[in-house]
C-alpha cells in the first residue's frame, strides 16, 4: 500500500502551470519535522518534500496556500527518473497530492489567503459560509 499522509510548512509559494489538456498541475515542498532530535546537536532535523498536486486539489493549494502555512497532505509516493541533454541520470521522490488540508489556526493566520467571509472551503475550493443567526428559518 502507498499512502503518505503528513503535516508541514510549505517551503515557498506553489508554482502552478496548466497541462496540454488545460488542467492545472501545481508544485510546492514542505518541511515536516522529524520526531527525533539529533543526538549531536540536540535539533529536529527537517525533511523537505516536493509535492505535486493536479486538478482541482492543484487549484485548491494554489489559491488558498503560501509560503510558510501549515498544510496537511493526503497522497502517495512517486519516483521518477530521466535522463539530461548530456546523458546524465536524473531521480526524483514525490509526493502526489491528492488532499490537502488547512493546518494553520485563524489567530496564525495559518499562511493562507483568507476567504472575503468567515466560512469552509473545500477541496474543490467551493466556498461554504459559516450560518449566522439571521441566515437560520427558526430562532435558536
Amino acid at each position: 500500500m502507498n499512502v503518505f499522509t503528513g503535516i508541514g510548512r510549505m517551503g515557498k509559494d506553489p508554482e502552478s502551470k496548466p497541462t496540454q489538456s488545460g488542467s492545472a498541475i501545481v508544485k510546492f515542498s514542505i518541511a515536516i519535522n522529524r520526531r527525533f532530535k539529533n543526538s549531536q546537536t540536540n535539533e529536529y532535523e527537517t525533511d523537505w518534500l516536493n509535492c505535486v498536486a493536479f486538478g482541482k486539489t492543484g487549484e485548491f493549494v494554489a489559491k488558498y496556500f503560501r509560503k510558510g502555512a501549515m498544510i496537511g497532505i493526503v497522497g502517495s509516493v512517486q519516483t521518477r527518473n530521466w535522463d539530461d541533454t548530456e546523458g546524465k541520470k536524473h531521480y526524483a521522490t514525490e509526493i502526489i497530492v491528492e488532499q490537502a488540508h488547512f493546518c494553520g489556526s485563524k489567530q496564525d493566520g495559518g499562511g493562507r489567503a483568507q476567504p472575503a467571509a468567515q466560512g469552509q472551503v473545500d477541496a474543490s475550493g467551493a466556498f461554504f459560509p459559516e450560518p449566522d443567526d439571521t441566515s437560520l428559518p427558526f430562532d435558536i
